[in-house]
């Protein structure tokens, strides 16, 4: 048994293609995890730096001083965002108060960890709230307690037979074992990042369902099985040495993926004290586990790897009974497609909440099992999820696991692409007659279909709806009052908007004149520190678009010597549009690795199979085929860039909005020496104009080296060096 499973190891790692494929599926994975923030707009080494900060304050001061010395925090830059904001602070018993807001007049105020006052708040909330909730647990625990007494003794939950009864008394037994458990604040992010990521679920499930079908379909696709099937352990011990390697890939496959994102998360966050309780991780109060960090990371591995391999006996039962991977794939993904609407759609409340948890997908996503305390409605019984979802797993590995045994040793069954079913579906096909020999036709289904750039193009499609729907516009005081000074002046001629400027300047020349009168009241003792406090910052309120006016004025300064036929322009969003940036640069990243992904295979496809030595032979094999193939090549690659922009386009529209297309481009300080004289509308035009003639560089690029591979794992490794390359240079120019 084990050399038979030594073996099915060696033909695994001798696969160039399925290695390929995994290291891409690693590659993008490890991309994803270091792309991973906390907020989109506050660097991850804030988090990382006040989490250390704050742990080497508590080991000094204690856990009490470092909550009050958040709490003082959160007031300080409470009243700065106020301030701002032009209101006016509540300061009633805070005796530091009136030096917040001399700090915030005289500009004296530290940024520690990031660049905005408001963001600076955001990083110190955060942290206050996670440090509450650790230091309430023995609150959070008699709050649970109370809710299950609550809820017997209310008139509509006090039936005994009831799900709400019950549920709440198993409540109160599971959080009444957890007493005695003291959570401490350390940094979660890093445990979380690496722990919960749908990206690296998606690619373990893909890296298992490509090993199962590699494994039980090649042979069948090479005609191997029946020669397998007379050999002495060519049927129950090969098939369970086949599931066997699926366990153990299953294992290591979950240990190598969380593993590489432990160590992401551990450079960016840290992991901190691996020995304190699972309680002390942001999102996982309310778990039940008695456990350290390090348990439920072994924990966390135990049953991802054996919900993985659940999914892999069902797939691997689907190759009994299919004689092509297009089924199986087909079939899966139907599977999966219906438990996802299942999980996402039903009601956790409802008597179908069985439906809802007990499926795979809620079993490979492992910190929802784990997080927290939860019970399915089972029939008005209430059945405890992560018991659940482990005799789910094993009840669905025991009985595909046999049901692949059985179908594997009896081998004499038909499959459904040779069965009956097949036959009368092909008798009602009305196209069987219909189908073209055109060339263009036959290279679109090898490039589209066999090649799976139609499902590498929706996966595309289907990552950047992810990003249009999570974009969220960062919150910046001065971006917004300059956004409303620009549409107040948009459409005005030079001397009106110079005369605008001339009226809010003399606005801002009488408040300080006011704060002038107010300092001195103030010096002689007219007023008192209350009313002083108030009416400075009543007067603060007003000059909360200073910085915006400032912005203004140097815009038409710069109009008036630069561009005289122009206009003010709010400009955030057209910057997003043209800009290189780390923010930015994901959509020039991803368009080329799907780029990569679907041109290399094409030429390099024929030269693995040798069929272009055929093609070649035939009338048109070096003229019409090649060129469609290069029309699809560019057809793609325009498919890609609209796929990989649009979302950003649409997105700064929406959010910034594009306003002043018709002035010239020169409006915009950036481009004060561009050499065209066009419009905005039209900048934008040549803008994408040529980053498609980019594009279409990058396809001819990667169809030149395809038409050099002889196989199309070489064609995708060396098309990313010769993408890489590129970009990478591109990149350390544009930001340095």
């Amino acid at each position: 048994m084990l050399r038979l499973i030594w073996n099915e190891w060696a033909r695994l790692i001798s696969g160039r293609f399925l290695m390929g494929a995994i290291l891409l599926l690693l590659c993008l994975n490890l991309g994803f995890a270091s792309s991973y923030r906390v907020d989109p707009y506050i660097p991850n080494s804030a988090y990382r730096q006040i989490s250390y900060d704050l742990t080497q304050y508590a080991r000094e001061h204690g856990a009490d001083a470092m909550c009050a010395y958040l709490q003082e925090k959160v007031t300080e830059y409470t009243i700065y965002q106020e301030l701002m904001w032009g209101e006016t602070p509540d300061t009633d018993g805070q005796d530091q108060a009136a030096s917040y807001i001399q700090r915030y007049q005289d500009q004296t105020y530290e940024l520690r960890y990031t660049d905005q006052v408001s963001r600076e708040l955001q990083v110190y909330q955060s942290q206050l709230n996670q440090v509450l909730a650790v230091q309430n647990y023995a609150g959070y625990l008699e709050q649970i307690r109370k809710n299950a007494e609550r809820i017997q003794n209310v008139s509509i939950f006090a039936d005994p037979n009831s799900f709400a009864y019950r549920n709440s008394v198993k409540a109160r037994e599971a959080y009444g074992r957890m007493e005695g458990v003291c959570p401490v604040y350390d940094t979660s992010y890093g445990i979380v990042s690496a722990t919960d990521s749908r990206i690296t679920d998606l690619s373990l499930f893909a890296c298992i369902l490509l090993i199962t079908v590699y494994l039980l379909i090649g042979q069948k696709s090479t005609g191997l099985q029946a020669v397998v099937h007379s050999c002495k352990n060519g049927r129950g011990k090969l098939i369970c040495s086949q599931l066997a390697t699926l366990l153990l890939v299953s294992l290591v496959g979950t240990a190598v993926f969380t593993g590489a994102n432990l160590c992401v998360g551990a450079v960016q966050f840290g992991l901190g004290d691996l020995g304190r309780p699972i309680q002390s991780v942001e999102g996982f109060l309310g778990c039940t586990l008695r456990v350290s960090v390090r348990g439920y990371l072994l924990l966390f591995w135990i049953e991802k790897s054996f919900a993985l391999f659940a999914a892999a006996a069902v797939a691997a039962f689907l190759c009994m009974v299919a004689k092509s991977d297009a089924f199986v794939f087909f079939s899966v993904g139907l599977i999966t497609a219906a438990e996802a609407v299942l999980f996402f759609t039903v009601s956790p409340f409802s008597y179908l909440s069985g439906l809802k948890y007990l499926n795979l997908v809620s079993a490979i996503q492992t910190n929802g099992v784990m997080e927290k305390y939860t019970n399915i409605n089972f029939f008005s019984r209430p059945l405890d999820l992560q018991v659940a979802t482990f005799i789910t797993v094993g009840c669905v590995i025991l009985l595909f696991a046999s049901l692949t045994i059985w179908r594997y040793v009896k081998g004499d069954t038909p499959t459904w692409s040779s069965g009956k079913l097949s036959e009368v579906l092909a008798r009602l096909n009305p196209f069987k007659r219909r189908i073209s020999t055109h060339i263009w036709y036959h290279e679109g289904y090898k490039i589209l279909i066999a090649n799976k750039a139609i499902w590498i193009v929706l996966a595309f499609v289907l990552l950047q709806f992810y990003h249009y729907s999570t974009y969220r516009r960062p919150y910046d005081l001065d971006d917004t009052y300059f956004r409303e000074y620009a549409k107040q002046v948009e459409g005005l001629t030079p001397q009106e908007a110079r005369a605008f400027a001339q009226e809010e300047e003399a606005r801002f020349e009488k408040i300080y004149r006011d704060i002038d009168q107010l300092m001195q009241r103030h010096a002689s003792n007219e007023l008192t520190e209350m009313q002083y406090t108030a009416a400075l910052a009543s007067f603060q309120s007003k000059l909360a678009s200073e910085n915006a006016f400032s912005t203004l004025m140097q815009r038409l300064e710069y109009l008036d010597t630069h561009c005289p036929n122009g206009g003010v322009v709010y400009d955030t969003g057209y910057r997003l549009l043209y800009q290189v940036s780390l923010q930015t640069f994901d959509q020039p990243l991803l368009a080329a690795l799907f780029l990569v992904l679907c041109i290399s295979p094409i030429l390099a496809y024929d030269r693995e199979r040798r069929t272009c030595e055929i093609t070649r032979a035939t009338r048109f094999g070096r003229t019409k085929a090649r060129f469609y193939q290069w029309l699809y090549g560019f057809i793609i690659g325009a498919v890609i860039l609209c796929i990989a922009y649009l979302p950003l386009l649409v997105n700064v529209s929406r959010t910034y909005g594009l306003g002043g297309l018709s002035l010239p481009v020169q409006s915009l300080p950036a481009f004060a020496a561009f050499p065209l004289s066009i419009s905005l509308g039209g900048f934008l035009l040549l803008l994408y104009g040529l980053r498609l003639l980019i594009t279409w560089a990058g396809v001819c690029l990667l169809m030149g080296v395809s038409s050099r591979c002889k196989s199309v794992v070489a064609s995708l490794i060396l098309g990313l060096v010769a993408i890489g390359i590129p970009l990478g240079i591109y990149l350390a120019v544009c930001l340095l």
